[in-house]
């Protein structure tokens, strides 16, 4: 599958995913751009919504929000980000080579800004959210389907609402950070077994950059990592993101397990097959390959019991004396 010029089946396709870590502020989010493109990440992907229709108004602050705010809509508008910004966003992506991604939470934002991303994400609590994901669909683009907190059936519907050439199924767990324990990645091949011929990823909510490298090593084609510049900060998904620095890492060590994945079958390289002649054993000479004849060489037909038995190095042509350089 092919995502802002990026061929899955080469490479991986990393998202620094700045999600709300710009805190609603402008410059913040332009300089989070500016350092995911130093970081090497194929992408970045913002969240786009009206708070009005994503919450209800009377619903209480998640937990690490209620520091400052009663209510989560009020959390979300401190999170909008205005449209004029998105065009300046837009603008730095195309100028500096990186995809822009957002996750749309409703159809207009869909609408507006799907033309302009490579691939549409569907977060995970959109996942039943049938209309909005045949509407991703409807685009043609790849659309990138987060499977946190839903259960086999769940997927299952809402994979069948993407056509397979277009589908990206990303393994997730909805927890803040999500620990160890239940990072569950062995869901990636299984998901892979599961849906055969769909592309598997994972969207991490884990502390550190581990999980991600993992990852790829079991298949994730798709990596979507938060991103942030500083992980201190108290409220949001700072501190389960990952700083320019950590992050640059971390995309240089995906790499790298990208290309110590190698092809699927088992094959001997030219190096490796000069290498096996060097240090397997070869023939085990037998009294039957070994013929006496004149003139006098280096072993003497009285050294057969310090000839007979043992490994040759290298082949022998026929009439070849036999030299100590042979074992």
């Amino acid at each position: 599958m092919i995502i802002g010029g990026c061929d899955t089946d080469r490479d991986v396709f990393v998202i620094a995913e700045i999600g709300g870590n710009h805190n609603g502020d402008a410059d913040t989010a332009y300089r989070l751009v500016e350092a995911a493109v130093q970081c090497g990440a194929n992408a970045v992907k913002f969240q786009s919504y009206k708070a009005e229709k994503l919450v209800h108004p009377g619903l209480e602050a998640m937990p690490l929000a209620r520091v400052r705010y009663t209510h989560q809509i009020d959390r979300f508008r401190s999170l909008e980000l205005a449209d004029e910004v998105y065009e300046r966003i837009l603008d730095m992506c195309r100028d500096a080579g990186i995809a822009f991604l957002t996750t749309p939470f409703d159809i207009d934002y869909l609408n507006w800004l799907a033309p302009v991303m490579p691939a549409i994400k569907i977060a995970s609590g959109d996942l039943t959210f049938h209309p909005l994901v045949k509407a991703a669909a409807a685009t043609g683009k790849p659309v990138l389907l987060s499977t946190g907190m839903a259960d086999v059936a769940e997927i299952d519907a809402a994979a069948a609402l993407i056509p397979q050439s277009q589908r990206v199924i990303l393994h997730c767990v909805s927890l803040y950070p999500t620990p160890d324990s239940m990072t569950a990645l062995s869901t990636i091949p299984f998901l892979a077994e599961h849906l055969p011929g769909t592309a598997v990823g994972y969207s991490d909510h884990t502390i550190g950059p581990e999980a991600c490298i993992a990852a790829v090593a079991l298949g994730a084609r798709v990596l979507e990592k938060h991103f942030t510049l500083n992980p201190t900060q108290e409220i949001g998904d700072h501190r389960l993101s990952l700083d320019p620095a950590a992050f640059g890492d971390m995309v240089r060590q995906v790499r790298r397990t990208n290309v110590m994945l190698g092809t699927v079958e088992k094959r001997i390289s030219t190096d490796e097959m000069k290498m096996r002649r060097m240090l397997r054993p070869g023939h085990v000479l037998t009294e039957t390959d070994i013929e006496c004849v004149r003139p006098e060489t280096a072993y003497l037909p009285s050294d057969f019991g310090r000839v007979v038995g043992r490994a040759l190095r290298r082949d022998l042509a026929a009439m070849e004396p036999i030299a100590d350089d042979a074992f």
